[in-house]
């Protein structure tokens, strides 16, 4: 987080001011306090105009969308940039969006090199190097299925996609929870997994009837899915694999609690928002479970 310091032209002259003094100094002691008392007078009334500016670097991800991503006009943009933008402007600071790899941001972070992270999960590791928002979303992990097919698929938990004989997409370097991890190492799986490279070619294989369903975070699938012009033909799956709270991050070398506790505050002001829940949706968090202790 970055203050701005006195003019230099400014603190030149408060300098030369200070110089002189002490050469009136050497010649009489009655000079010396007025020299200091001169200096004082100069150095105090510039305090007030220095411009406290809060410049909070946070990692930003350039395509993970709906989260975060660059719009058209090269800007970041994403529900989860939009969310925090708001809440640091409400408590007086400006985001300044980093575009590095989340393994990267962890550590630059962990040094101070960044300040802010968004869309983390909390474990015990990095409790030791930063300090936790309260939680400002789920992260899900679902099935995307045609419209078509509502209803077809009895999904009472993962294993069902080998009891149905059921043939689905995914990226292998996603998370999707414990559950689908191993399911994906069991031998008996491999035959109903399609590894794939992005939603959009998740989207191709589906609506081509190639394969059934896509494993995925069902509100990237389905924002794809409108850009694309079929949203009406895809759907997501009532079942989840995953439903888990992710918080912001702070290091904890350049933040500190007072500052992360404000940001809580403005937070739970958002969670009570209806463009909060317009653009969360099922990945929204009730104010109630919003609210938890601030790590240590």
């Amino acid at each position: 987080m970055n203050t701005a310091t006195l003019d230099i032209a400014a603190f030149a002259s408060i300098l030369l001011l200070c110089a002189s003094a002490y050469a009136v100094m050497r010649r009489s002691l009655a000079p010396i306090a007025n020299g200091l008392f001169a200096c004082t007078l100069v150095i105090v009334p510039l305090a007030p105009v220095q411009a406290q500016s809060c410049s909070i670097k946070i990692q930003a991800a350039d395509s993970y969308r709906p989260f975060s991503y660059i719009n058209k006009t090269g800007a970041y943009d994403g529900i989860d940039v939009q969310l925090v933008t708001r809440v640091l402007q409400s408590v007086g600071c400006q985001p300044e969006f980093i575009d590095i790899p989340f393994p990267r941001g962890l550590s630059e972070l962990s040094k101070g090199g960044i300040d802010m992270m968004m869309f983390a999960s909390k474990t015990a590791e990095r409790e030791q190097y930063a300090h936790f928002s309260h939680a400002y979303r789920n992260e899900t992990a679902g099935f995307i299925i045609r419209s078509e097919d509502r209803g077809a698929y009895d999904i009472k938990s993962v294993d069902d996609i080998a009891s149905l004989n059921l043939f689905i997409s995914y990226e292998p370097k996603n998370y999707y929870g414990k559950a689908f991890r191993a399911f994906a190492k069991k031998p008996g799986s491999r035959k109903h997994l399609i590894e794939i490279d992005s939603g959009d070619e998740s989207l191709r294989m589906l609506m081509n009837k190639r394969i059934n369903m896509i494993v995925d975070i069902p509100e990237a699938i389905l924002l794809t899915a409108e850009q694309q012009g079929i949203a009406d033909q895809v759907e997501a799956h009532p079942f989840l694999l995953l439903r888990d709270p992710v918080y912001f991050m702070f290091s904890r070398i350049t933040i500190e609690d007072a500052f992360v506790s404000k940001v809580n505050s403005a937070l739970a002001k958002e969670l009570e928002t209806a463009e909060y829940r317009e653009a969360f949706g099922t990945m929204s968090l009730s104010v109630e479970e919003n609210e938890e202790p601030l790590s240590n």
